[in-house]
């Protein structure tokens, strides 16, 4: 397909939707929970009602994208998030309902993202991938920064069922968007023909990862930064009202920068195309690491808040790389399982081990944890850059 044919605004539009009603949803839940029953309890109940269906669904989506094309399955997502929002609306409030409700949409939401960039992937081409992936990448800084503000100030506005409302309309959007993409007869995938053989098993989609090393190496240190991530973020509101004495103010604003800083990382991507390559990865995590190490040392607001930024834009690259050198080296037949490895990595997987995190931040202090996960990215990249090393010396020094 020409790359001036490529449905670039349609795409971006149905990422959009999807990524914003998550994110909001979860300030809209969270918000539901606590002014129904007003128990932080229930709060981390809902947390992990939110994680334990994501680790279902993101280690098996894999196969329902491998049966059905990507957008009739985002179709049936979109609608089925439609009703599930409409009885929550009509429903009388309980706290029962809506831990299950939010089960079910963490469920649907987590499917989305991942057919989503199946979709992506199905449809890209080689010179439209650069610039779409760093737009894409942008616009996802953008909706990390507003949509947990837009959840709360909708809740604040018109209750529980004014905030599903708006999130439904947006919903919608997403959903006309689907139905507007004209799929090429080159890219559509036979929904529901085939052998069940034919379909790609975990292991067969992971044997085909591991046959490409820098895809490999570059895959498995992006989804060990991306736990420690979302082992970290929870954590920043205690870390500055332990370390730098501020309220969740600051908290507040370390979150928005990076999410500004991940929109200057996405565009350094356009303008650097050349730094989308899998080895780029180690030296970026590197970074990450050490910067982090730094921002836990600090004790100066305005340098942890510059630390902060720098680490937001080196997130965006990460994603950008790894999900580009995704779409180049993995067949599509594999692509939905590396997806939900990613994604599973970025939601699940933190936050389950998340838990623990806070459990030993509670008995020594968040600081040292953070720390100590920093040390860990350092640890990590310094290993996969000794790796390759060692193979080139040994190769230089054979007859």
């Amino acid at each position: 397909m020409p790359a001036q044919h490529f449905p670039r605004r349609l795409l971006l539009t149905i990422d959009f939707g999807v990524r914003f009603v998550g994110t909001a949803c979860y300030t809209v839940f969270i918000a539901g929970v606590y002014s129904l029953s007003g128990n932080a309890f229930h709060v981390g109940l809902l947390g992990a009602m939110i994680v334990i269906p994501a680790l279902v669904v993101s280690t098996g989506i894999g196969k329902v994208v491998g049966r059905f094309s990507a957008r009739h399955t985002l179709n049936v997502l979109l609608v089925s998030r439609l009703l599930l929002f409409l009885i929550v609306v009509v429903t009388p409030p309980s706290l029962a309902s809506l831990l299950v409700s939010a089960a079910v949409n963490s469920s649907l939401h987590q499917t989305s993202l991942v057919v989503k960039m199946s979709l992506d992937a199905s449809l890209m081409t080689d010179d439209s991938r650069v610039e779409y992936l760093s737009t894409k990448g942008m616009q996802s800084s953008v909706v990390l920064t507003v949509a947990p503000a837009a959840g709360g100030f909708l809740f604040g506005l018109g209750g529980f069922a004014g905030a599903l409302s708006v999130m439904a309309c947006v919903i919608g959007l997403a959903l006309v968007a689907v139905n507007l993409l004209e799929i090429p007869a080159s890219t559509r995938q036979p929904g529901g023909v085939g052998n069940v053989a034919d379909r790609p098993s975990a292991r067969s989609s992971w044997a085909a990862v591991r046959a490409v090393p820098a895809l490999h190496a570059a895959l498995m240190l992006y989804c060990l930064v991306a736990v420690i991530l979302e082992t970290e973020a929870p954590l920043i509101f205690p870390f500055v009202d332990e370390k730098l004495a501020q309220g969740p103010m600051l908290a507040g604003i370390l979150l928005g920068v990076s999410g500004l800083g991940g929109v200057a990382g996405a565009a350094a991507t356009r303008i650097f195309p050349r730094m989308l390559v899998p080895s780029t990865i180690k030296w970026l995590i590197l970074a990450d690491g050490i910067v982090f190490l730094l921002f836990t040392l600090t004790s100066n607001v305005i340098v942890s808040i510059s630390l902060f930024a720098a680490l937001g834009a080196m997130g965006a690259i990460t994603l950008v790389i790894v999900e580009s050198a995704v779409q180049r080296e993995v067949d599509s037949k594999d692509r939905p399982f590396v997806f939900s490895l990613m994604q599973f990595s970025a939601g699940a997987g933190g936050a389950t081990v998340g838990i623990l995190a806070a459990f030993i931040a509670s008995r020594v202090g968040t600081p040292p944890v953070l720390a100590a996960c920093a040390l860990l990215e350092i640890l990590a990249a310094v290993f996969l850059i000794g790796r390759a090393v060692v193979p080139v010396r040994r190769a230089e020094a054979r007859p």
